[in-house]
């Protein structure tokens, strides 16, 4: 509540539909030059049709009468939705403001959002539709409206507190009940179920996700047939390789980032270059440093080898004769050496569209099997699940005393902020963050700068022609937040902490061998200006506790043990 203002306190309680989630909705109402405080009125509960008028109050300067409410009955957690903002003179008169723009965040945690919400339709009777709104962790969140008219212009600002189902907890002799709904908004049973992917059709059909299986583990879809996705995924290290630095062909410039989990998020690489998980599979088959093939070389391989040839056609159809050499050559991809990317430019439109249609098929097949990669329960996890109940004491439960100081430390925002970037059931805000690691050598790696250039320009991305998503549906690249791309030269995806015991070495250039660096990084950042860390005020003891709750953290993976392991034919 910002001074000088007091509030009637409005509630909307409504469940997320298929998430689950349940969101708390506190709007700011009223002025200090309209009612004295001790004549502010009971908070009122708003009726529990979403679409009904809510209460109007005045914008922050007092020269408008504002209000807002959901668009739907759904408020989802994690995954963008829309609201509907109302705006009318003092004497309930609607006009077309000049401009109204959209922003807010996390005060608490000091971020904003991580989307670009905007209003894009003007409805009626002052109503203007919202889109693009993402809240992708439990707590209070402000939304801030500013609104530009004929002479004048004023804030509105909302606050919005986020909850996950379930949160109504008893106090337990560890945690308050505020402290309960945070950490059980952490845990992996309240991840919800991955949104259909109306980019890759084939997401969910058994005959796919075999097929993406076998290619997953294949290294015949690298040039020299020995490097397939598992070469740098590897099952016994939760899907990553162990390497500072992964090895295809040659050294690369990124660390191998875990796979596992992948199915909630909606960037992927360390610079988000790609949008979906199908996309992302295909750019290491023809990156130089990694498997180095052509595109037209793996698809020609995947239609016509024995092993997969009737997996492919009773999946996707029957495809070209890519083996004809007289219609396709023998190597052709927009990348790799000169020959190859002559013989592209040389195929007419059609073959060429041909070719990237089977080669996103080959990306759809192995994100099918990717898709079924989840996190499995952890200690930390059976220990959220179980607050409230009876043992749930000083260091009772799964977890040690020592993994519960470090837990605590881990949601102290004053102390740590590690939930800025580490939150929601996953342990990542899905964004790019500055951490002052944008370095490649002597060089800096602009990481998300390049990476959402790349992202745009991107014929596999959700708007390109090989994507089945209609274009309406691709929400997180319409809100993509392209103002501040400018400013993410040297941010990096923020990583899973699922796992992350055995995802070592860490950051997107493996530099950090073990979380003790990590630790230390955090406790003394490098003195570079830009990044956006402040040094952790931390003892041993405290570092040695976090590290304990970090540990905890490991669950494996929940899938069938037949997805972990080579196929065996």
């Amino acid at each position: 509540m910002r001074d000088g203002l007091w509030r009637i306190t409005s509630r909307w309680f409504g469940r997320a539909g298929r998430l689950g989630a349940v969101i708390l909705m506190v709007l700011a109402c009223g002025s200090a030059s309209e009612t004295a405080p001790e004549d502010r009125p009971r908070p009122v509960a708003m009726p529990r049709d979403a679409s009904a008028s809510p209460l109007l109050r005045l914008s922050d300067g007092g020269r408008y009468r504002v209000s807002l409410r959901p668009a739907s009955g759904e408020v989802p957690l994690g995954r963008i939705h829309s609201w509907i903002f109302h705006v009318e003179t003092l004497d309930g008169e609607y006009f077309a403001p000049a401009r109204i723009t959209v922003g807010g965040g996390m005060p608490q945690h000091g971020h904003g959002f991580t989307t670009d919400p905007r209003v894009t339709q003007v409805l009626a009777e002052g109503d203007f539709l919202v889109e693009g709104v993402k809240f992708h962790m439990s707590g209070d969140w402000i939304i801030r409206f500013e609104v530009v008219g004929a002479g004048s212009s004023d804030m509105a600002s909302f606050d919005v507190h986020v909850e996950q189902p379930g949160e109504a907890a008893e106090r337990s002799n560890e945690w308050s009940p505020a402290e309960i709904r945070l950490l059980k908004s952490l845990s992996i049973s309240s991840l919800p179920a991955p949104e259909p992917s109306l980019s890759n059709p084939v997401v969910g059909d058994p005959r796919a996700a075999r097929l993406g299986h076998r290619l997953f583990f294949e290294p015949r879809l690298s040039a020299n047939a020995e490097i397939s996705c598992a070469s740098c995924h590897l099952p016994e290290l939760y899907f990553s390789d162990g390497r500072a630095r992964s090895m295809g062909l040659a050294e690369t410039s990124r660390n191998a980032p875990t796979v596992v989990g992948l199915a909630s998020s909606s960037w992927f690489f360390w610079d988000g270059r790609r949008d979906s998980l199908w996309a992302q599979a295909l750019a290491p088959m023809e990156a130089a440093a990694e498997m180095g093939n052509t595109r037209l070389a793996v698809v020609r391989f995947v239609t016509r080898d024995p092993r997969y040839r009737d997996a492919y056609r009773e999946i996707f159809g029957v495809p070209p004769d890519f083996a004809d050499e007289s219609v396709f050559p023998a190597q052709a991809s927009p990348y790799g050496d000169g020959v190859a990317r002559a013989a592209w430019q040389a195929l007419p439109a059609e073959r060429r569209e041909q070719v990237n249609r089977a080669f996103a098929n080959v990306g759809k097949a192995i994100a099918a099997y990717e898709r079924l990669l989840v996190p499995g329960v952890s200690r930390f996890d059976a220990y959220a699940d179980a607050l409230g109940g009876a043992d749930t004491g000083p260091g009772g439960g799964p977890l040690s005393q020592q993994e519960v100081a470090g837990l605590r430390l881990f949601v102290d925002a004053g102390r740590t902020q590690c939930l800025r970037c580490h939150n929601g059931p996953l342990l990542t805000n899905q964004s790019f963050h500055d951490i002052a690691t944008g370095r490649l050598g002597a060089l800096p790696d602009l990481g998300r700068f390049l990476g959402a250039q790349s992202l745009l320009l991107d014929e596999f991305n959700c708007l390109g022609p090989y994507s089945d998503s209609p274009a309406e549906s691709c929400r997180e690249l319409e809100f993509l937040d392209r103002r501040t791309i400018g400013e993410k030269a040297g941010a990096f995806k923020t990583p899973t902490l699922r796992g992350v015991a055995e995802t070592a070495p860490y950051l997107h250039d493996g530099s950090m061998a073990t979380l003790e660096e990590v630790m230390d990084h955090y406790r003394d950042p490098p003195p570079e200006p830009g990044h956006e860390l402040t040094p952790l005020e931390l003892s041993d003891e405290e570092v040695a506790q976090l590290i304990a709750f970090l540990r905890a953290l490991s669950g494996g993976v929940a899938a069938d043990p037949v997805w972990l392991a080579p196929p065996s034919s």
